[in-house]
């Protein structure tokens, strides 16, 4: 299976657009050939799911999904790139426009991805507090297997979709591609048992390391981030696991009992040789092994734990109506 490709961006925030050495196009252009918003993915506690559609130009058949999230909360105009028209239509705003927004706007800027042909589905989950880790995950995976669903009728290629978020979006989209993606064979509907992978994923400075960034985020209120809130046994459960990996491969001495794992060692040795610290699931460790630049560092390992805990909390109005 050929594996996912993964970019983190931790300190410098860089524009799609500044990835290609194509000619600017004028500022007034309007980039999208056709903005589509609000289109429903799915239905809960009395609310739509809905993503928006940007479609190019010239398409070049493959698709990035944006995650709005900022904090774990998506809202409708969450980096939103259009502008409403007077007779009630929306149109992509113009280059000059975006980069003199507020705020992250200028930095996740689609113009870049559409000039280059990409359509972009800008994607909405159910927002923290009032959902858990478990439901944002669940409504992001069936807004992607609604867009590979649909994905001939925007001119996409379902296997050339990638995923991207920033921040929290950041957090999500590692999360969607490191946690097993099991679909639901007992349900009726056709959707959820479709597929949720991608070709790509990309997160713009992308919080990792919750434990010791909770210590900072609970300066301003223990609810500003209500969805990746653990129990202090959990976070002690983290810290100890840390140690535990970091003595098994880093480069000092073993720790007592922790065995030192051969530098020499297959990745997929490895990781089996660590899962039983973990409890990964036989899906959690394939998906480890299709990621070549996350499988054979402890923190990565670490990380996995945390998305395993917060995923693990009691959902909340996780079920879907149609």
């Amino acid at each position: 299976m050929r594996p996912i490709r993964i970019a983190l961006v931790a300190a410098v925030l860089v524009p799609f657009s500044m990835l290609s050495a194509q000619q600017p196009a004028p500022a007034a252009m309007h980039h999208a050939a056709v903005v589509t918003t609000d289109v429903v993915y799915g239905h809960k506690a009395g609310m739509a799911l809905t993503f928006d559609v940007y479609r190019p130009r010239t398409p070049n058949g493959a698709a990035v999904i944006s995650v709005l999230s900022a904090g774990w909360r998506s809202g409708w105009d969450s980096l939103q790139q259009f502008q409403e028209q007077p007779d009630g239509s929306v149109r992509m705003m113009t280059a000059a426009a975006i980069a003199a927004a507020p705020g992250v706007l200028p930095s996740h800027s689609y113009i870049g991805l559409l000039d280059k042909g990409f359509t972009v589905f800008a994607v909405r989950h159910g927002s923290s507090p009032t959902f858990g880790m478990a439901d944002i995950v669940a409504d992001m995976r069936r807004a992607v297997r609604v867009i590979k669903r649909k994905a001939p009728m925007y001119g996409v290629d379902p296997d050339r979709i990638g995923l991207w978020g920033g921040s929290a979006g950041g957090h999500l989209s590692l999360l969607l591609g490191t946690s097993a993606e099991i679909a639901n064979a007992n349900t009726k509907d056709e959707v959820e048992q479709g597929p949720a992978k991608f070709a790509a994923i990309v997160a713009y400075a992308p919080p990792t390391d919750l434990v010791t960034q909770w210590a900072h985020w609970t300066q301003n209120g223990p609810q500003q981030f209500a969805a990746v809130n653990m129990s202090d046994a959990d976070r002690r459960t983290v810290v100890n696991q840390r140690a535990k990996l970091e003595s098994m491969l880093g480069p000092g001495p073993a720790g007592a009992g922790e065995p030192r794992m051969p530098a020499a060692m297959s990745d997929e040795d490895l990781v089996n040789a660590l899962a039983q610290y973990l409890d990964l699931e036989p899906l959690e460790k394939q998906s480890l092994l299709e990621q070549p630049c996350l499988r054979t560092r402890a923190e990565s390992l670490v990380e996995l734990l945390e998305m395993k805990i917060l995923m693990a909390k009691t959902p909340r109005g996780s079920t879907f109506a149609h």
